[in-house]
């Protein structure tokens, strides 16, 4: 569900709306993570049933927005593509991860460290001035 939410509905969109955004020559924006380091895709096993992990299924997934935005950017006529990490954001992110990384995003304590999701979207705006 991870991969499917994270990457392949965005990726399944814009390919439905290819020519729309190339005639358009729109701009397409990935929500991408820094735990795309943590991702690896392994084609043989995307569902990651051989040794299943929240963090390395969620950075595989934000690695392939990564790839998918530099591919857009390579096949689709006058259209960019970029990906954005927005920051560590309080979110509904990790309601279903581990106890460790749920528990911290369910305590007062991410009030210390995490950003709103609306400062989460200023490095997306950013783009766009």
């Amino acid at each position: 569900m991870t991969l499917q939410v994270n990457h392949l509905s965005g990726f399944l969109l814009t390919n439905l709306l290819k020519e729309r955004l190339e005639e358009s020559k729109a701009t397409v924006i990935n929500t991408s993570s820094l735990a795309n380091v943590m991702g690896k895709i392994d084609f043989n096993d995307l569902e990651n049933e051989k040794s299943y992990s929240a963090m390395k299924v969620y950075g595989t997934a934000k690695l392939m927005n990564i790839l998918h935005a530099m591919e857009i950017n390579r096949r689709f006529k006058g259209v960019s593509a970029a990906s954005f990490h927005p920051g560590a954001v309080s979110s509904g992110f990790a309601r279903e991860g581990s106890s460790l990384v749920k528990w911290f995003y369910e305590t007062p304590l991410k009030n210390l460290f995490l950003i709103s999701p609306e400062k989460g979207l200023i490095p997306c705006l950013a783009y766009f001035r």
